[in-house]
């Protein structure tokens, strides 16, 4: 017989960009359930268990715990767009689970809405980066956090830059939705 499985579940743990006022030019930082042998009830309670965690270490950093559009922790004041993953890294390993085999990192930028003129403009850092340099921005994200999945991380409207970043990042789950989906 056809073996029918629920997927992973993935939560949005930190919400910036348009999503939140004052925060990072990422829109979104999720955590994702990546541990195979666990049922799916254990994958929510995972989530819900790091979700906790999360809130208590904004707390302690001076940071609001109020949420965004998509009910995650939008705290106004970060300083940087890595901080988050530090965050979340934290919670992950303070929830007792182990990131990168038990919870992974997955993001969704939202890309098209800091993209203008050929140039990706990122507020927090005060920088502005070509298409190359974006890709080149990520690749240490990437490797320093246990990242299963990147959303949106180019614009929609950059199209010739896609095939690029699909070849820097093998590995990882890439979803190019702004691309694919809402894009006539």
């Amino acid at each position: 017989t056809d073996q029918f499985a629920l997927p992973s579940p993935m939560m949005v743990a930190i919400e910036g960009g348009k999503h939140a006022d004052s925060t990072t030019d990422i829109q979104e930082f999720c955590i994702s359930m990546i541990n195979k042998n666990m049922s799916v009830k254990e994958k929510v309670r995972t989530g819900e268990e790091v979700y906790i965690k999360l809130g208590k270490i904004l707390k302690k950093e001076g940071f609001s715990t109020n949420v965004g559009n998509e009910g995650a922790y939008a705290p106004n004041g970060i300083s940087s767009n890595s901080l988050p993953f530090e965050f979340i890294t934290q919670a992950i390993e303070m929830a007792g689970f182990t990131p990168g085999v038990d919870v992974g990192i997955s993001i969704d930028p939202a890309a098209s809405e800091f993209y203008k003129d050929g140039k990706y403009h990122l507020k927090l850092e005060q920088r502005e980066y070509s298409p190359e340099e974006m890709i080149s921005y990520y690749k240490p994200l990437y490797e320093n956090y246990s990242i299963t999945s990147m959303e949106d991380i180019l614009s929609e409207f950059d199209k010739d830059d896609w095939a690029v970043l699909m070849k820097s990042f093998p590995k990882s789950l890439i979803v190019a939705d702004d691309l694919t989906v809402t894009n006539l």
